[in-house]
């Protein structure tokens, strides 16, 4: 089970952080992958288009290459001419007329007409010693023209040439044979030798040589073909690079002129392939025309609003959704804004009980329920309203019907999902779960809203009735009032049975309280079932017509009283208390709860019976009911531990040496109850004149600021040696003094001061934890101050995280609210003690009674002659026991 729950304003936090990171990732996919795509689309048209450029450029290499070997062949077919016709070589120094003598070749013309079938030589010539001698086409102007001598060409000159003994392939050129109207050209020279073997070729027996010229621009028009090229969407260009790297555009497929950006650029991006070979400066560079796919700043820009724009408004709806999913109730929307309205209180019946038996498994129980309830508190659109009981909620609905639903749907949904399976385990049948469900209507009311805290608060008689007709609710069941019986007369498909008739405290005439329930629900008869079954058929029962006065002491009760389990009235079995059928209008009585049926553990009813007047037989009979609860004490400092203790013998005893350390003061016997009231009067005036001395009388004295527990050693002096209690205790005989009297630490811990503001919200938490106690604030103001005190110095050092963890543990371990719970923490460990040390000075006071009977029973003639006498003296009868303890506080 998780430790630290988050709450919903922290889900909405984090899930509108993990929103806003998925926006972020969103933000970064949404202008990532368009350009992803983009380049992704840009490189396989790429790729695309540079295999469609290689293959063209491969296609123009080969036709280029096929008409530079045309040029080359025409050369070899000359040398073979030359050296089949040949009859002198020519001087090498000598002049153009010597060079060219006897030098006559004539099947040139025949010869060059046939090499020529391709039209792209736009001359072919025969140089014997570097003169041209035979040209084809016929050109006057280049007739005896010495290309030996002719360096304008380019490297390799015509010397290298003869000397190296290679073909020169000289271009493209620009107009190099200006005579010629041709625009580029390449010029092919080829030297001829007189000599049978390579080695022998040189300058001696050189004869001249064979030129060829192509017309570059006859090749690119018989091979470039625009349409194609523009069908492809693809562009060309032809053209030079010069030493200095300098680009010279031969042919573009468009025409214009482009500048060296441009120039460039084109080359970069196309696929370039050189004409001939690699040490020609000479290629053919060809790209794709089409749009270049790669996403251009418009576009990225465009992308960007695009995805920022989708972001936010994913995260605007997102965080709608979340808003609205995990939107916090509120409750104040629903809740009644004036009288009437209904009001009920839903806890379990034997919380107290489970949290003492299985604290441990009661911590994910108590959570598991409360979830539980805060759903159906928002299915039913009502309001949670200030908490009257502990482990309990407060539910202010606009309707009876609306509440009472409400119970319906919770106890079904308890019924069909229980759980209670982890108490059950370890307890079996008692750790089953037993919900209660009080529901009344308010007209007698007020209602305040807070603005400063966005609550409501309901305050009034109704609010408080509500409260104490909840003891009186049946496990199970849907319990209510008459008033919420009238209203309720409209709901459809439900009955009503009569639950009991008891009366309430603070309210004069009997109180009749219901159940109703869906007789087509099988779940809600199951529950009912379960809840008789649970409590058992065979248990004993207490008599119906226990009575307890409102005005008497509440803090006599103990644990004992709540034995039995099946207390109720006849024909209703399944409730908790009922009041007595004799009761008198002046002493507003309610019958004692059952053990599993006190929720909280402070519901803690008061002592007392029938009044005086009722005689000496109505004493007996309440004192044969209540012989556990007769012992009581309304002062506060009757609660307190103490370590002195009195104890006599048969003989009566001066003064106890060695004080016992008890956790409780408690008293072994009664004196009569004439001396008993006479003494809790002087008492009273003691100490309120004092503020020092606190003499115990019969348990109803007075409460002071000065009814605060000493820790030291008690001494004791009798005062009254004559009376049988002295020889068994030293309550009704004996004075006790306080060695620390006068001390200034002492009285400064007895009277603290309390702020005003402290003292005001302790009195108002308290006042709202006790609707069902008979004592006031006063009467533990300053146990309650010490314990707020204690607690806030504790979890003050404690950092905020610590403190909040604590705090959630506190409000599941005592069925606190989450406001002030410091507050309602000290009030509530107050009444936690209080009925702790209740049950602990019962049940010490039911040993006194057994010790007293042994006493007496082995006691010698003369004990019991003073027995005798006692009991005449109305000491240890029925009649005077009763009397004095169910008489009702002076006060």
């Amino acid at each position: 089970m998780e430790e630290n729950k988050l709450m919903p304003r922290e889900k909405r936090i984090y899930c509108l952080i993990g929103l806003g990171i998925f926006c972020a990732v969103l933000l970064t996919v949404l202008i990532s992958v368009p350009i992803a795509l983009y380049q992704a689309r840009h490189q396989r048209m790429r790729n695309a288009r540079w295999r469609a450029e290689s293959y063209e450029a491969d296609q123009w290499v080969l036709l280029f290459s096929r008409s530079l070997g045309d040029a080359l062949s025409t050369g070899d077919a000359h040398k073979g001419l030359v050296m089949g016709s040949m009859k002198v070589l020519p001087p090498f120094n000598a002049s153009v007329e010597e060079r060219i003598k006897n030098q006559s070749f004539a099947g040139f013309h025949l010869a060059a007409s046939y090499l020529n079938s391709s039209r792209h030589l736009a001359l072919q010539a025969l140089a014997p010693g570097g003169v041209a001698l035979h040209l084809f086409p016929d050109i006057d102007s280049l007739r005896l023209r010495d290309f030996l001598n002719d360096d304008s060409m380019g490297s390799p000159t015509p010397i290298q040439t003869v000397d190296t003994a290679r073909t020169a392939i000289l271009g493209p050129l620009h107009r190099a044979i200006s005579c010629l109207n041709v625009t580029w050209q390449v010029v092919v020279r080829d030297p001829i030798y007189n000599a049978t073997t390579v080695a022998e070729e040189s300058r001696k027996n050189f004869w001249g040589f064979s030129i060829a010229v192509l017309n570059l621009d006859a090749v690119m028009d018989q091979n470039i073909h625009e349409r194609e090229l523009a069908a492809k969407k693809m562009g060309y260009l032809i053209y030079l690079v010069e030493d200095s790297n300098r680009i010279i555009p031969i042919r573009y497929y468009e025409a214009k002129n482009l500048t060296e950006a441009e120039l460039h650029n084109f080359i970069a991006t196309g696929t370039s392939r050189p004409l001939w070979d690699k040490e020609r400066p000479f290629y053919v560079c060809l790209r794709g025309i089409h749009p270049d796919a790669n996403p251009t700043k418009t576009a990225v820009a465009l992308i960007v609003v695009i995805a920022v724009f989708l972001s936010i408004l994913v995260f605007m709806v997102g965080a709608c959704v979340v808003l609205i999913c995990l939107k916090e109730y509120d409750g104040v929307a629903h809740a009644p804004k004036a009288a009437p309205f209904a009001l009920a209180i839903i806890g379990l019946c034997n919380a107290e009980q489970l949290w003492e038996l299985a604290p441990d498994r009661m911590v994910g129980v108590s959570e598991r329920l409360a979830v539980l309830q805060k759903r159906h508190i928002i299915r039913y659109n009502v309001y949670e309203a200030m908490q009257l009981h502990p482990y309990s909620t407060t539910v202010a609905a606009r309707s009876i019907g609306a509440a009472v639903r409400m119970c319906f749907s919770l106890i079904e949904e308890l019924q069909s999902q229980p759980i209670d399976e982890p108490l059950r385990e370890l307890l079996g049948e008692d750790g089953g779960l037993s919900l209660a469900c009080a529901v009344h209507w308010c007209t007698d009311a007020t209602v305040r809203a807070q603005s400063g805290s966005d609550t409501v608060r309901y305050e009034g008689p109704d609010v408080v009735y509500c409260g104490r007709m909840w003891v009186f609710a049946a496990p199970n069941k849907v319990s209510i009032s008459r008033a919420a019986r009238e209203a309720a007369a409209q709901m459809e498909g439900v009955s009503v049975s009569p639950l009991a008739s008891v009366f309430l405290r603070g309210v004069e005439e009997r109180q009749d309280l219901f159940t109703i329930t869906n007789p087509q629900s099988k779940r809600l008869a199951e529950a009912s079932r379960c809840a008789r079954r649970r409590r058992g058929p065979n248990r004993p029962r207490r008599s119906n017509t226990t009575e307890l006065s409102s005005d008497g002491n509440p803090l006599s009760l103990g644990r004992e009283a709540f034995a039995s389990s099946s207390v109720c009235p006849a024909g209703a079995h399944e409730v908790r208390g009922a009041a007595a059928s004799n009761a008198s209008p002046t002493h507003f009585s309610r019958e004692v709860p059952e053990a599993r049926g006190v929720r909280g553990g402070n519901a803690v009813p008061a002592c007392g019976g029938a009044p005086s007047e009722r005689g000496a037989t109505e004493a007996k009979r309440g004192h044969n009911k209540r012989s556990s609860q007769c012992h009581g004490f309304t002062t506060l400092v009757e609660l307190v531990p103490t370590d002195g203790i009195c104890l006599g013998d048969a003989a009566g005893a001066e003064e106890v040496a060695t004080p016992l350390s008890l956790p409780l003061r408690f008293e072994l016997s009664r004196a009569p109850a004439e001396e008993g009231h006479a003494r809790v009067h002087a008492a009273a005036a003691e100490e309120e004149q004092q503020g020092r001395i606190m003499r115990k009388g019969d348990g109803h004295g007075p409460i002071t600021r000065s009814n605060v527990a000493s820790w030291g050693a008690r001494r004791f002096r009798p005062e009254d040696k004559n009376s049988l209690g002295s020889s068994l205790s030293c309550s009704d005989g004996y004075h006790l003094e306080d060695p620390h009297e006068g001390d200034i630490v002492t009285e400064a811990l007895r009277r603290p001061t309390i702020p005003t503001f402290v003292d005001a919200h302790l009195r108002a938490v308290f006042e709202q934890q006790s609707v069902i106690l008979d004592f006031n604030y006063n009467s533990v103001r300053t146990v309650v101050f010490y314990f707020y005190s204690a607690f806030k110095l504790l979890l003050k050092p404690l950092a905020a995280p610590e403190r909040n963890n604590i705090f959630r543990r506190l409000v599941t371990a005592f069925g606190i609210p989450n406001e002030n719970i410091l507050e309602h923490l000290a009030v509530r460990c107050v009444l936690r003690y209080i009925r702790q040390s209740d049950e602990a000075r019962s049940m010490l006071w039911n040993c006194e009674q057994q010790m007293r009977l042994r006493f007496l029973a082995d006691g010698a003639g003369a004990s019991l002659a003073m027995v005798d006498d006692s009991s005449s003296a109305n000491t240890m009868s029925d009649e005077s026991f009763a009397g004095s303890s169910t008489t009702p506080h002076p006060g």
